[in-house]
């Protein structure tokens, strides 16, 4: 009897579970067609135009593409040629992007049914294959990568030697290296009923080939401020195959993590994107996304009816071909490296030294060996070697000031438009705009070009000074020219005056 009953139950769980799975697998092949926003149709039409390009980007909060917010969180893009998913933080579920006579749509190709655990995470295309790293969920971070099995429909993870963990950060997958790069981590600690979040300004890299997380160093502090907010400046960044893509102060910029450099966009990509970024300021919206498909730079600004969806021409030749300075200060080029090295090297050569007085000693005892007959440019049997010269290619980084700072991540005629101004304001002169346009280089140009060169230039110079003295106020402040009340005139605030004469003097 008790056996009969057993059974009983156990087919009893059977079948709930075989019902569950039915649904489950049902709704893993229900398709979306309608209810998507503007800008949501917008950016999937995009990514099926282009069959080619390989890249990922996060999309911003509240693009729900017709599930609601029962989930919450945000999406992500992944491309590679002609296969587009969407794939959603805390669930492990992956939508494919589809068009048929039906409109655009997406459909879920995964058969998995828990979710939760990795809210926050990063995704990205290895060997057209879906990779999952970090997150967070059930009080614990994520160490470690997972990959999506396209003909088995489910996640599973992937061995590695070291883990690490994090949370969504800034981040970069470099295929031609097969290496992912962290600039910088963040992780959640609830232990003993405590709720914090942990900072790491240090740049890590991930060799998918040997399995090991690396340190590089430490990123430079103009940077750092820059990243460590990565909830609100992920949308500012995108993926190409060159580097990871930026917006600072209105302007692109190109960060290379195998070189260790940084690149400002060219004047022309400036001017191009200036429409665009005056719209961020005069238009109403709730969302903004950069992608970047094929050799083109596409821009979406909107709401949950309207959006704007502009392109430029974007390749590793609209970017200066001299960096603007590096990403990270290399470890090996620490101050205690080179101390440990130079503890060594003084070890050898005092050992050096001490065999010599030895084997003079010896030869002084024993009277001299007369010396064997050879050419003339025979060398003695032992050298005294200078222990400093090994030293000459070992660089130890300068202390820099927030100054040095400001001033690095300046460009050459932004850098002169502070110094000239910091001398005519000593003058008691205020600056036109003719007279920074010179500065500048765009004194012929076009009056739109002037405009938008002057603009951004300040516009860097100010944002840069506020994160690196961690001030509000504005180094470069704009007055009524008192002959012409329509024009403006430029001088450096009187507050600052000294901290740009420390510098120059």
């Amino acid at each position: 009897m008790k056996n009969r009953l057993h059974n009983n139950i156990s087919r009893h769980k059977t079948i709930c579970v075989l019902i569950i799975f039915s649904i489950c697998t049902k709704i893993s092949k229900a398709q979306v067609y309608q209810d998507f926003m503007p800008i949501e149709k917008a950016i999937l039409e995009a990514l099926l135009r282009d069959t080619v390009s390989e890249t990922y980007s996060q999309l911003p909060h509240g693009l729900t593409f017709g599930h609601g917010k029962k989930w919450g969180g945000n999406w992500v893009v992944l491309k590679s040629g002609r296969k587009n998913f969407l794939i959603h933080n805390g669930t492990p579920y992956v939508y494919s992007i589809i068009f048929n006579s039906k409109g655009i749509g997406i459909e879920r190709v995964d058969e998995e049914i828990h979710r939760g655990d990795n809210f926050a995470k990063i995704a990205f295309f290895r060997k057209d294959t879906i990779i999952e790293v970090g997150g967070y969920g059930f009080w614990k971070v994520r160490d470690h990568f997972s990959y999506y099995d396209e003909s088995k429909k489910r996640w599973y993870p992937r061995k590695s030697n070291h883990r690490l963990p994090f949370e969504m950060f800034h981040h970069y997958f470099d295929a031609r290296q097969d290496c992912f790069y962290l600039f910088g981590q963040i992780r959640s600690n609830n232990t003993n009923s405590n709720s914090e979040r942990l900072f790491s300004d240090s740049m890590f890299r991930f060799s998918f080939s040997s399995g090991n997380w690396e340190a590089l160093g430490k990123i430079e502090p103009a940077h750092w401020v820059t990243l460590d907010d990565p909830w609100s400046n992920l949308s500012n960044t995108f993926h190409t195959p060159f580097g990871l893509g930026g917006t600072f102060s209105g302007s692109i910029t190109l960060r290379d993590p195998e070189k260790n450099q940084w690149f400002t966009a060219r004047d022309s990509v400036i001017v191009a994107t200036s429409n665009y970024f005056d719209d961020i300021d005069s238009i109403y919206h709730n969302y903004r996304m950069l992608i970047h498909l094929n050799d083109s730079l596409h821009l979406f600004l909107g709401d949950s009816k309207t959006f704007t969806h502009g392109k430029i021409r974007l390749t590793r030749s609209d970017f200066e071909s001299k960096p603007s300075g590096r990403i990270y200060i290399p470890v090996e080029k620490t101050a205690a490296t080179f101390s440990t090295q130079s503890i060594w090297i003084g070890l050898l050569g005092g050992g050096s030294t001490f065999s010599i007085l030895v084997l003079l000693w010896i030869r002084k005892n024993r009277g001299n060996t007369p010396r064997k007959k050879g050419a003339s440019n025979d060398k003695a049997l032992t050298e005294v070697i200078d222990p400093m010269s090994l030293c000459d290619n070992i660089i130890i980084p300068e202390e820099k000031s927030d100054m040095d700072t400001f001033m690095t991540s300046l460009s050459t005629g932004e850098k002169a438009l502070v110094e000239k101004m910091y001398i005519a304001t000593l003058q008691g002169k205020n600056m036109d705009i003719d007279s920074i346009n010179k500065i500048l280089g765009v004194g012929r140009k076009e009056a739109s070009v002037q405009k938008t060169r002057r603009s951004t230039a300040i516009s860097k110079i100010n944002e840069s000074f506020a994160i690196c003295h961690k001030v509000k106020n504005p180094l470069i402040v704009r007055l009524r020219d008192q002959d012409d009340k329509r024009s403006y005139t430029y001088q450096i605030a009187d507050e600052h005056l000294v901290l740009v004469r420390k510098y120059l003097s």
